[in-house]
């Protein structure tokens, strides 16, 4: 899955995932809005409704050559597991994805499906995203391509997005960003080919606090020579800098209209604790709905309890149940809906793994007839040529590896290599800009380090970690996947 950096989708709809029989299973996503960087109830929901189909991949190794990940997908018939795809995924000797091939289960074997392919460039940047479909014999062009380029800075300034069409790369959109002096994107703008030039379709406009925080979002179209507006966000936050708000308005043609209203609030520890969602009715905000977070000991979110509003009681809908092992690994979680004043169960997901913490096995089964049946089954295996070997670069050589796990929930880590002492700064951001953690800040000496990012209270997305040594400067690219 090729994740698009930058593209805003407004929130679609909520929905449920509906089990009608062992073979019968109905889905329904949820859109989320990718400004909303603290956990909204679509975040929630859909980093469960999509759990089943993690790509997590999982492996404490981040420096060795020809590492791969396969992921076997199987199905349970009502008597055994069969399989159903596998994903195998390839890595440079940066930790880079190179490949991930797609393979389905035809007359018990596997059948080549579809490959995506990535390059980069020598400071580990993205440079192009393809997709490839097998035709019996050999792998050809299919469906889009995307191309990147980046400033002196590491920051994506272009991707230029293409179609394969008659046997050629044909243009049809791209996307332009520009950034201020502290890295933060200021603009934002799409645009579509014509067939001889490039169009403007659409533009984002952001703003910051001194904090480097995003105050203001502004989203305008192209109607012939003017922009007009669409839709506006204004963003606030806590002393902490956690965002507690967000003002959501509409341009009715003259003047900007209310539209609805994100609230949050958070513990000492950045956890979110309640969130609420209201929206603009007849000049008062009516309160739609609320969510409840707990959490243990150790910072795992345990609980998740997502209530609507009926006149002036909260009524229970759904609520999501984590578990963990010792070592903190998620092990199992339930997900139950309310009705008839009782909990019922209606999915369960379970996830188990080898000593050196990956993530080797994961179920999903539903609630039927008063017991829980299996519905499919993902399969890890993790696999490095034998020749490889995790020798530290060369003395003088500065090195920012690919994060591994990438994509990863809910923890990842990320290796470096220090040519030199020096004071060394690691932050990751958001697509926006916006410092989401600082993982390492301080003095550090030559050789290799490593540090683990446990993202478990971030929404999913794309995010970005960027390194300071001295003179070195390089920022990557990671999915957080939930």
């Amino acid at each position: 899955m090729n994740l698009k950096i930058f593209e805003f989708i407004s929130v679609l709809l909520i929905a449920t995932c509906v089990v009608h029989s062992q073979t019968t299973i109905q889905h329904q996503y949820i859109g989320i809005h990718p400004n909303h960087s603290f956990a909204t109830p679509t975040d929630s929901i859909v980093e469960n409704l999509i759990a089943h189909q993690r790509q997590i991949r999982s492996k404490k190794s981040v420096l060795s050559n020809g590492q791969v990940v396969v992921d076997v997908s199987q199905n349970w018939n009502g008597l055994v597991w069969v399989n159903n795809s596998k994903d195998s995924s390839s890595f440079d000797a940066n930790g880079q994805m190179t490949n991930s091939t797609y393979q389905i289960w035809i007359d018990n074997a596997w059948v080549n499906s579809q490959q995506e392919n990535y390059t980069f460039d020598m400071n580990g940047h993205e440079t192009r995203y393809w997709i490839e479909i097998w035709n019996d014999s050999a792998w050809v062009n299919s469906q889009e391509q995307d191309i990147y380029t980046y400033d002196s800075n590491g920051y994506e300034t272009n991707r230029l997005y293409q179609v394969w069409h008659g046997g050629e790369w044909v243009n049809y959109e791209q996307y332009a960003s520009t950034y201020d002096t502290n890295g933060h994107v200021t603009n934002y703008l799409r645009q579509a080919w014509n067939g001889s030039a490039w169009g403007d379709i659409s533009q984002d406009i952001y703003t910051y606090d001194i904090n480097g925080k995003q105050t203001n979002h502004l989203t305008q179209i192209k109607d012939g020579n003017t922009w007009s507006n669409l839709y506006k966000y204004a963003y606030t936050y806590d002393v902490n800098g956690n965002q507690t708000g967000i003002l959501t308005q509409v341009w009715n043609g003259s003047v900007w209209m209310n539209s609805s209203k994100d609230s949050s609030t958070f513990e000492a520890n950045a956890s979110i604790i309640h969130y609420s969602y209201q929206v603009w009715r007849d000049t008062v905000w009516i309160t739609a709905l609320q969510i409840i977070y707990t959490y243990d000991m150790n910072g795992n979110r345990t609980g998740y309890l997502y209530q609507t509003r009926s006149g002036n009681a909260w009524v229970n809908y759904l609520r999501y149940s984590y578990t963990y092992d010792a070592e903190n690994h998620l092990i199992n979680y339930l997900w139950q809906f309310w009705s008839d004043n009782a909990w019922g169960n209606d999915n369960k997901y379970s996830y188990s793994y080898d000593a050196d913490n990956n993530l080797i096995n994961y179920v999903w089964q539903t609630w039927i007839s008063g017991e829980w049946v299996n519905l499919a089954k993902d399969v890890y295996a993790y696999q490095s040529d034998t020749a490889s070997k995790e020798t530290p670069a060369l003395p003088n050589q500065f090195v920012l590896a690919q994060n591994y796990p990438n994509p990863f929930n809910p923890s990842t880590q990320i290796s470096y290599i220090l040519a030199k002492s020096n004071n060394v700064t690691l932050k990751v951001y958001d697509v926006l800009g916006q410092e989401v953690a600082t993982l390492v800040n301080g003095k550090q000496e030559v050789g290799y380090h490593s540090v683990t990012w446990n993202a478990l209270n971030i929404p999913s997305g794309v995010y970005f970690y960027r390194i300071v040594a001295g003179d070195f400067v390089q920022t990557k690219k990671m999915v957080l996947m939930k």
